[in-house]
């Protein structure tokens, strides 16, 4: 059972700064406003948004504050670039019923997993899944039972116990319950793995990211953004230029960054 403070913390669907009326059509994008049934009766609510060339498509995975208004302004680059995507809100976000949990948005990303597969199978199209802080966890759940062609993991974490733990130094540690524990998962994950972080990141150190890394086994790469925080990672032109090229291709830029990613690695780990 999460105590109010904690629920707070990891669950936070109220913070959202963006007008009510905020559609994919500000930004000039199509959209089809999709209504998901989950395994459990939940319905929720997301946006898929087409590309008008198509290389892929790409399941967006939000962070914990906001919804769907907020998360369209972080997902249009993609539908310019060639991607189709479908944003999700979690159950208690946005339009979305139910209240948020971590069994819930497990549940939540299978249903969005299963239309968007369904939707995309008859396109051929390689079907990729991003996500955002607390989406990380729920990404890497999914990444750990279901093949898709590439994984990217912004900013993530260990263990939202571990973060809850860092930011609440006053509660005893022992009274944080587990929660989407990645790292137990990350050796299930057989999709090619990017993972970024910035190196100025004060929510999610960027020590959760190497220790992600490291356990994965699956052919992975790190980009480790020097000055970037949490919430301006995608700002920096380093974060756009490995995201394009990894979508491009997963296992060959995985190779190619190889040696950079160990380098990095080792460089970060010994701070």
């Amino acid at each position: 059972m999460l105590t109010p403070v904690i629920r707070k913390f990891v669950f936070r669907p109220d913070a959202t700064f963006a007008p009510a009326d905020t559609t994919p059509t500000d930004m000039n994008l199509t959209y089809e406003d999709v209504a998901l049934r989950t395994a459990d009766g939940v319905t929720l609510s997301a946006w898929y948004m087409p590309s008008p060339e198509p290389r892929g498509a790409l399941l967006y995975l939000h962070g914990n504050s906001g919804n769907l208004c907020d998360w369209v302004h972080a997902v249009d680059r993609f539908v310019w670039a060639g991607y189709h995507v479908l944003l999700l809100d979690y159950r208690g976000y946005g339009r979305s019923e139910g209240v948020p949990t971590e069994h819930g948005l497990y549940l939540d990303v299978e249903a969005a997993w299963d239309w968007f597969t369904a939707r995309l199978a008859p396109t051929g199209l390689p079907l990729y899944v991003l996500g955002k802080s607390l989406g990380t966890g729920v990404a890497t759940h999914l990444a750990a039972k279901q093949p898709m062609a590439g994984l990217i993991l912004d900013s993530p974490f260990t263990s939202m116990r571990e973060v809850v733990a860092l930011h609440s130094k006053p509660l005893p540690r022992l009274l944080v319950p587990k929660m989407f524990e990645s790292l137990s998962k990350a050796d299930k994950i057989s999709a090619p793995t990017l993972i970024l972080h910035g190196d100025e990141d004060a929510l999610i150190p960027v020590t959760h990211g190497l220790r992600l890394f490291e356990k994965i086994a699956a052919p992975k790469a790190l980009g480790v953004i020097p000055g970037a925080r949490h919430n301006d990672i995608t700002s920096f032109p380093t974060y756009e230029y490995l995201v394009r090229i990894f979508l491009k291709d997963p296992l060959a830029m995985t190779h190619e960054f190889r040696d950079i990613s160990q380098t990095s690695f080792e460089t970060y780990r010994l701070r």
